[in-house]
């Protein structure tokens, strides 16, 4: 006699009986779609995220770009050498804190009001020794006294974008991410837009450095005041 497709293949087991075929393959792809879904809120958030680092890159590469071209090759020369200063007395100004700020918001074993203000106090130790530093190394640098306050101007603008960065953590550690993105959106868009407009009206090197320690200055302001 000819036997069934069934019983060919043996009896009919149930599923998650002794004995049943496992399909983990399945199960796993199954469970993958479901695993790689976000919550609403953490959607949002990567969108919004997703989106200022698209429009802040975007635009730092317009001010570069812009720079580069209504500067010219001598005064573009000048600003170079003023950022490179200043951006090491900017590196010393985190030394390791904004990370460690956003890890001990995010871990919650203090109150926030305690990391803030341990972290503020540090920030302010930190910014006044550079400055002070930066006072005394632009005032001795080798070039006429226009460069010197070109080089002190850049120092202090980016000591004061590293606040910025401060305040960005913090609300990165409240996983407040569209915060975060908004007051990056901010800093960005205004000192692109009135450093750009500086250059075109021919303030030079000074102009665009003013610009950016204005935004950076209001960026901190809002922080504060958020």
């Amino acid at each position: 006699p000819i036997r069934s497709v069934q019983d060919a293949h043996g009896p009919n087991i149930p599923s998650g009986a002794p004995g049943a075929p496992t399909n983990r393959t399945g199960i796993l792809m199954d469970r993958l779609p479901r695993a790689l879904r976000f919550q609403p809120a953490v959607a949002a958030n990567l969108r919004v995220k997703t989106l200022s680092e698209i429009v802040v890159r975007g635009s730092r590469l317009l001010l570069w770009i812009g720079t580069a071209r209504l500067l010219g090759p001598e005064k573009f020369g000048r600003y170079s050498l003023a950022l490179a200063f200043g951006t090491l007395f900017a590196a010393g100004s985190d030394f390791g804190l904004h990370l460690h700020l956003a890890r001990e918001v995010a871990r919650g074993e203090l109150s926030r009001s305690e990391v803030l203000s341990r972290a503020m106090r540090a920030k302010l130790g930190l910014t006044v020794f550079l400055g002070l530093l930066l006072a005394v190394s632009a005032a001795v640098y080798p070039r006429g006294p226009e460069v010197r306050r070109l080089l002190l101007l850049a120092g202090l603008t980016l000591i004061a974008q590293s606040w910025t960065d401060f305040w960005n953590h913090w609300f990165r550690g409240l996983q407040m991410l569209r915060q975060e993105a908004i007051l990056n959106l901010f800093h960005v868009a205004l000192g692109t837009a009135v450093g750009l407009t500086l250059l075109i009206f021919g303030c030079g090197p000074v102009g665009l450095f003013a610009a950016l320690l204005v935004s950076a200055l209001a960026t901190i302001w809002v922080s504060v005041h958020r």
